[in-house]
């Protein structure tokens, strides 16, 4: 499995192999010492594929709030609704949308450390669950 170290080439490989063209791509790479993987992003969707940051640059906050943003790119603006929830929850339920999870590990407090350090490390390959007991039965 490719990790961040590895280079473009080797992830965009990987991506491939995993289904690419994708329809949208959701960039989580927020500081500003971290690669720009929106090149990449962008080589693996679909020509109408969206890259969807929860960060961006100065310029495009600016555009997104003037109300002319790139075309095919969003900067991710937490508001949601019941709405927008039901409709994710649609797409969970007929199996188009699934979450990787890397681990899950233990409500505890060494549970907890250890995944508040898979978070520091910035390698982890899906999310972290935490599992309070008899809540994922």
């Amino acid at each position: 499995m490719a990790t961040y170290d590895d280079g473009d080439a080797s992830l965009e490989a990987q991506l491939r192999g995993a289904g690419a063209p994708f329809d949208a791509a959701y960039d989580t790479v927020t500081s500003p010492e971290d690669r720009d993987y929106e090149g990449l992003s962008r080589r693996l969707l679909r020509p109408s594929g969206m890259h969807v940051a929860i960060n961006g640059s100065g310029t495009d906050w600016v555009r997104a709030l003037l109300g002319v943003p790139r075309r095919g790119h969003a900067i991710h603006m937490k508001q949601t609704s019941g709405a927008d929830m039901a409709e994710i929850l649609g797409l969970v339920k007929e199996g188009r949308l699934k979450a990787q999870v890397e681990e899950v590990l233990p409500f505890t407090e060494a549970g907890v450390a250890e995944a508040f350090a898979k978070l520091r490390s910035r390698r982890t390959k899906g999310k972290l669950v935490i599992r309070v007991d008899g809540a994922m039965e």
